[in-house]
């Protein structure tokens, strides 16, 4: 299985150019690469963002209308603490860049250029700031582990982010309720909870509330001593006690019903439970974990959940991202779970460079649990080693029509195909093996792209 790079989305980028045209290629290339993006067309409105936003990078084209670029250069750069400046110049202004490099510009690039080389031209001054973010994440959490929660995969800004929470939470002992649509992946960040913390010797236990009928939950949560109702044959400890010093997941607690949402309250507050028909409580040392993927507040609004359950849950809630939002991990999740799968030659299933770019188009309603679905029928109808678009088109058929975020409007199959090279491109310093590496394609697949892009 391929060792995916980190990719980080740190940097807050400003673009100042007349062109409405060329603020949308800005958009178009950049909006996935930085934390945030700023377009402004007029130059004076640039210097005013400049001077009242935290910029860390400016492309300044050079030639504007309202206002000289040049001119514009200088009052950002006279700034406190003024952002990195790229100026955008037209061929043939190479003597003018030359100029505005002496004014304080980091750098220049010639209109017209590629995705790939205006992100060449980003790449050092994103890695500054990166190296200065996970330094002070490092300083922050104490761990510089971050990357390595169990189970959870993805390198994008939203994981990122998530894997730190998880890693901050792992060491206390409160109560997390975990958010996020159905197919997520709430248990496995419960499970990250569980393993990164000092608990991770101990029992990991999960009681889905939804998928047992309510005459069962009080038993499988509490317990019941022998002869507490028919059929009661024996006593049974309880999924709380069979947690003991380690992590009772309650997924889809927001199905509780309300009268064992008293007696969760009573066991998360006292630290003991009480079996059916026993009339002695007993202490419990566990760490719980909620899950939902309910709107609890709603709920309670509703008159369907406790108040004061939700406030004893909610003081700590952590939300799982949709793929949608962070389908920059689309290829990694992709390639893992097809790793998984055993080709007729007894070797792992791979991914075309073609699957990958209509994988990472689609929007995934159901999540990562569909994206894991889709790849195991895709692994079983195919002929050989390799999935391809084809195939994965016959397991979900809405593949075919390759859906984008309304962003990307009129953003291709071959548009995504190529922004995935570049990006593995730009990873890699443009070392096309370890790009083709990271993809999981040939070394030919990003020659043959890059010459029908004219970029060798």
């Amino acid at each position: 299985m391929y060792r995916f790079p980190v990719v980080k989305y740190l940097s807050t980028v400003l673009c100042i150019d007349d062109d409405a045209e060329m603020l949308e290629a800005y958009r178009r290339i950049l909006h996935k690469y930085v934390d945030r993006l700023l377009l402004v067309s007029d130059p004076r409105e640039g210097h005013r963002v400049a001077a009242s936003e935290s910029v860390d990078i400016v492309i300044l084209d050079l030639r504007m209308p309202e206002e000289d670029g040049l001119t514009t250069l200088g009052k950002i750069r006279s700034l406190e603490n003024p952002p990195e400046v790229i100026m955008a110049t037209g061929r043939g202004g190479v003597s003018d860049a030359v100029e505005a490099m002496k004014l304080g510009a980091a750098d220049f690039i010639e209109k017209p250029f590629s995705p790939i080389q205006l992100r060449q031209r980003l790449a050092p001054f994103l890695k500054v700031h990166d190296l200065e973010l996970e330094n002070r994440t490092l300083r922050e959490t104490g761990d510089p582990a971050i990357d390595a929660v169990p189970g959870i995969l993805g390198f994008s800004a939203p994981m990122r982010e998530l894997k730190t929470t998880i890693v901050q939470l792992a060491r206390t002992d409160v109560t997390v309720t975990i958010t996020g649509e159905s197919g997520t992946g709430k248990e496995l960040v419960a499970r990250g909870l569980h393993r990164a913390g000092p608990r991770a010797a101990k029992p990991f236990v999960v009681v889905d509330c939804g998928a047992l009928p309510a005459t069962m939950i009080e038993s499988e949560l509490f317990g019941h001593v022998k002869g507490a109702f028919t059929g009661a044959h024996h006593d049974s400890p309880g999924l709380f006690r069979a947690a003991e010093g380690g992590t009772l997941m309650i997924d889809e607690v927001g199905e509780l019903p309300l009268p064992l949402q008293t007696r969760l309250l009573r066991s998360i507050q006292e630290r003991e439970v009480r079996p059916v028909g026993a009339s002695v409580p007993v202490p419990v040392n566990v760490r719980i974990v909620a899950a939902t993927n309910r709107n609890l507040r709603e709920a309670v609004e509703a008159g369907t959940f406790r108040e004061d359950l939700y406030y004893r849950l909610a003081s700590v809630t952590v939300r799982v991202p949709a793929l949608r939002d962070h389908r920059g991990d689309i290829p990694v999740i992709a390639h893992h779970f097809a790793s998984t799968h055993t080709s007729a030659d007894g070797g792992p299933m791979r991914l075309s460079d073609d699957a990958v770019a209509v994988l990472s188009a689609y929007d995934w309603p159901g999540n990562v649990r569909e994206l894991e679905h889709v790849i195991a029928g895709a692994a079983a109808l195919s002929v050989d080693s390799t999935i391809t678009d084809d195939v994965l088109q016959r397991v979900l058929p809405a593949l075919a029509s390759a859906p984008t975020q309304p962003q990307d409007e009129g953003f291709g199959l071959r548009d995504a195909k190529d922004a995935a090279i570049d990006d593995a491109l730009l990873q890699t310093d443009g070392n096309r093996r370890r790009a083709a590496q990271i993809l999981g394609v040939a070394e030919s697949t990003i020659y043959r792209n890059l010459k029908r892009r004219n970029l060798l």
